[in-house]
């Protein structure tokens, strides 16, 4: 009887140390496993953290990299369009600026040259008489146009207009030829007189052109009349 009750008390007391064991085992394996949760998890994420951090810097890096090889090319070919605007502006003013300074130095020349030839004649037909006279006027006037010397084409005008009566049937036959250019001077002052300057005085020259070829038949076949001038 005393033997089975100390079996039992053994076995008891084998199965509450079992369960001790356990239980400490188990503590300490919870322990264990809360400290590498506790250590190992936190390295872990850290880990994990700086990882996806250098991955994500190597990505904004690269993005970063992109969009300023981007811009830079943009701004490249900006550069480069705006260049060759201002290239082509400078060489489009130069180039105006010079055919201006070219068209200028054109017409002082061809002004120039029509003031010498006008004075030459004038002088010429100053030293000359009647129909002598009227040939270089009529020269002169037309350069006097040409060069915009409203003085002494009022002049020449005037001078014109006072031989014109004087001439006779031999100056009408000497001056065939150059009815047809004062016939042509008279037009050239027509459209050359925009405000009506000379309007008056080539009235005058029209009516006395019509009076003196009345001296010669001859003369109407060589300067026919407008209908306007009947």
């Amino acid at each position: 009887m005393g033997t089975g009750i100390s079996e039992t008390i053994w076995f008891i007391s084998q199965i509450n140390a079992f369960y001790d064991s356990s239980w400490n085992k188990l503590i300490w394996a919870i322990s264990i496993a809360f400290a590498v949760i506790g250590i190992i998890v936190p390295l872990l994420i850290q880990w994990y953290q700086g990882s996806n951090l250098k991955r994500i810097e190597r990505e904004a890096d690269v993005r970063l990299k992109n969009s300023l090889s981007e811009s830079e090319e943009s701004l490249r070919k900006d550069f480069d369009v705006i260049n060759q605007d201002l290239k082509r502006e400078l060489r489009e003013g130069i180039e105006n600026r010079l055919d201006k300074k070219i068209q200028d130095y054109d017409d002082k020349l061809k002004k120039l040259e029509s003031q010498s030839i006008a004075a030459i004649f004038h002088l010429q037909g100053n030293t000359q008489r009647g129909v002598l006279a009227i040939s270089d006027y009529i020269s002169a006037a037309n350069n006097y146009i040409e060069c915009k010397d409203n003085m002494n084409l009022q002049t020449m005008l005037t001078s014109i207009k006072k031989i014109l009566p004087q001439l006779s049937i031999q100056d009408l036959e000497y001056l065939e030829d150059h009815w047809k250019d004062i016939k042509k001077m008279v037009d050239k002052l027509e459209k050359y007189d925009t405000v009506s300057f000379y309007t008056t005085i080539i009235q005058e020259i029209k009516a006395l052109i019509k009076t003196v070829s009345k001296k010669e038949v001859s003369i109407q076949k060589i300067l026919p009349l407008n209908p306007t001038d009947k």
